[in-house]
């Protein structure tokens, strides 16, 4: 994959690593709290891996939506891949967590 844009964001959170695992993981939630998503089908979720397909208000033009395919897997215990195209265009996050402290 060639990388057009490569960007790194660092985060310290106050909760455990198996707090922000569950975070990532909790797919049910997008639509309920984030209110850009306005509707999130899983059409399918394994142990470590998940396809769905999120509908998405876009917040400039709130009357506009349009939806994103997401692939995540969790490759290994401290590493989760995200895979969405948008617009368009495919897109990888990785996201790393770490147990800093116990509850961090």
């Amino acid at each position: 994959m060639n990388n057009l844009l490569d960007l790194t964001f660092k985060r310290k959170i106050n909760c455990s690593a198996e707090v922000a695992w569950w975070n990532y993981w909790d797919h049910e939630h997008l639509d309920v709290v984030h209110k850009a998503y306005k509707k999130s089908d899983i059409l399918y979720d394994d142990k470590n891996f998940m396809f769905r397909v999120d509908e998405i208000k876009i917040p400039i033009i709130p009357f506009l939506k349009f939806k994103s395919p997401l692939f995540m897997v969790q490759h290994d215990k401290n590493t989760l891949f995200g895979f969405a195209i948008q617009f368009g265009i495919l897109s990888k996050t990785t996201i790393k967590i770490l147990s800093i402290e116990r509850s961090k």
